[in-house]
């Protein structure tokens, strides 16, 4: 099916980046040799991205596209989904899908599952809509649950908690959301303080994702029902706006723990998305009197890239040495055993595929209705710097996503289309030279 909105290509300018052959091949391996090394050094404590800070926005609609992007990720091969839409008429909707690559059989038929459930006439729309999404998508939802345990115990061994526990606390029910319903299911909130109740809320949390994410590897353990798997969703939601979080945030003076406490909190509210989606998705199917459709985009533009394979030139330490100034001597004055596991994790090809945010800009370009992207799991750090380069040679554009903590994803290719896109990669080169600095040289202050 086409788009009927009269999308057109963008008209490709003239730059390195729009030949093939060599000169666009040695860029992508350098591009990608330089993400390899992000992705395996710790993460950059210097800069917070807006996920550290939101788990949403107040844009309604870009809200929505989130949460359908995230409803109808499967989780396979860690592909993400993306979407924007199309208001026609009074009050119908219609949703542009993409993903990393070409949509796979399974993916196709969770988008068919998700948009039939959401137009499901009846009293039984919330578990109706979380059976369907459970159907598919809990290679994703163990995914979640495994960084969410992980999370979670590191922020208990750390006993972050006591750092505030003497700190004048509200009522539970202000501390501790949902802790009405909470103290039924859990008879020992009913004499725990504020910093203990949650405590027992997320050590609970931490048992029932750790059991959910070691279930989707090992048959051994059992399948889960569905009463199981949404009292989790329900609790990770509901964790995930605790005031605790914003509290450590703002008293932290240390880079570090702002990072990882606003990682856990994002981590929560993505996990927790599957059940705050629900009202959401009910009210646009009441407001839109069930007119939704979908498409999944084409990729008959200029720069679309499908899993293709980019064979690096560079050993992982050439690239690691290959810093400037303070980054390089930090590099060369450590011993080479000091890069051995990112050495021996540093893959000599990978197959890279165009985001699915940055297709449907290319798709969609300057004819789109509402300028909004929803992707699943949020945009990756290199999105991020492409579709800040592509508003600013865009008068007009301004492309947005939602919040995202902008991780780092070896996979992401180049388009070869536009002069800003050096840019981009400049920035990449700039990230990793921070990435080694703030791991090997680190700042007392920041830890």
């Amino acid at each position: 099916m086409n788009l009927t909105n009269g999308a057109k290509s963008l008209v490709l300018r003239s730059s390195p980046y729009t030949h093939t052959g060599f000169r666009s091949d040695h860029k992508h391996a350098r591009l990608t040799e330089e993400l390899q090394i992000i992705e395996l050094v710790p993460p950059p404590i210097t800069s917070f991205p807006n996920g550290i800070y939101h788990t949403k926005f107040k844009d309604e609609k870009l809200t929505i596209l989130d949460d359908i992007a995230s409803a109808i990720a499967t989780g396979e091969c860690n592909k993400k989904v993306g979407d924007a839409m199309e208001e026609r008429g009074a009050s119908s909707v219609h949703f542009i899908l993409v993903v990393n690559g070409l949509p796979s059989s399974r993916e196709e038929a969770a988008a068919e599952r998700f948009f039939k459930a959401l137009l499901y006439p009846g009293d039984h729309f919330v578990p109706h809509m979380l059976e369907a999404m459970r159907s598919y998508a809990m290679p994703r939802i163990a995914r979640l649950s495994g960084q969410v345990a992980e999370s979670i115990e590191q922020f208990l061994q750390d006993d972050l908690i006591q750092d505030i526990a003497d700190d004048a606390w509200g009522p539970h029910v202000q501390e501790v959301p949902g802790f009405q319903a909470f103290r039924n299911r859990f008879p020992e909130l009913e004499i725990a303080s504020v910093p203990e109740a949650l405590t027992i809320l997320l050590e609970r949390l931490r048992e029932r994702t750790s059991e959910v994410h070691q279930s989707a590897d090992n048959p051994s353990f059992t399948t889960h029902d569905a009463m199981f798997v949404n009292g989790l969703l329900v609790l990770a939601h509901h964790l995930s706006k605790a005031p605790i979080f914003n509290r450590l945030i703002r008293r932290s003076t240390r880079a570090v723990i702002v990072l990882f406490v606003g990682g856990l909190r994002y981590k929560l509210a993505m996990l927790g998305r599957y059940h705050a989606c629900l009202e959401r998705l009910r009210t646009l199917a009441k407001r839109t009197e069930m007119k939704i459709t979908y498409e999944w985009c084409t990729d008959d533009v200029a720069g679309i890239v499908n899993d293709r394979p980019v064979v690096m030139h560079r050993s992982a330490l050439e690239v690691i040495k290959a810093a400037e100034d303070r980054a390089t001597r930090i590099a060369i004055s450590v011993s080479d055993s000091t890069f051995g596991k990112i050495c021996s994790q540093y893959k000599p090809t990978l197959t890279v595929s165009t985001h699915p945010t940055i297709r449907l800009i290319l798709k969609l370009g300057s004819t789109a209705q509402t300028r909004l992207v929803g992707c699943s799991g949020g945009v990756c750090y290199a999105c991020s710097e492409w579709i800040s380069r592509y508003n600013d040679a865009h008068p007009g554009a301004m492309w947005t996503a939602g919040p995202s903590l902008q991780e780092v994803d070896s996979t992401w290719a180049l388009t070869h289309r536009f002069p800003f896109e050096e840019d981009v990669y400049q920035s990449i080169k700039e990230a990793k030279e921070i990435s080694l600095i703030d791991w090997l040289d680190p700042s007392p202050m920041d830890y």
